[in-house]
């Protein structure tokens, strides 16, 4: 999780805007990652770190992306609980998307 702190640092001095993805909540079984997995998103949907992959982390990374138009945070809540199109791990979890919207440097002096 270092370097995805390390690259957010990176990306605010630089004045890139990113959001953060985290786990604050999961079931005990049935999810690939546990709370506290984190997730640095770019606006153009580039990521580091991962809170899970597949379905839900594509989704994660598109909620990242608008809570960077939007500058809000947002919850959402992922299901491993199957059906069709979906993971079959059997549990959930709960993602904290929060924006960090960085002023555009202007080169002028």
């Amino acid at each position: 999780m270092l370097d995805v702190i390390i690259k957010a640092y990176e990306s605010m001095q630089k004045g890139k805007s990113f959001a953060f993805a985290t786990i604050y909540e999961s079931t005990k079984k049935g999810t690939p990652q546990k709370a506290g997995a984190k997730m640095i998103v770019w606006e153009n949907g580039k990521s580091l770190g991962t809170i899970g992959g597949g379905r839900n982390e594509k989704a994660a990374i598109k909620e990242c992306q608008q809570a960077i138009k939007t500058g809000q945070e947002k919850d959402v809540t992922y299901n491993f609980f199957g059906g069709e199109g979906y993971s079959v791990c059997g549990g959930q979890i709960k993602v904290l998307i929060e924006p960090f919207v960085c002023k555009k440097k202007n080169n002028r002096t």
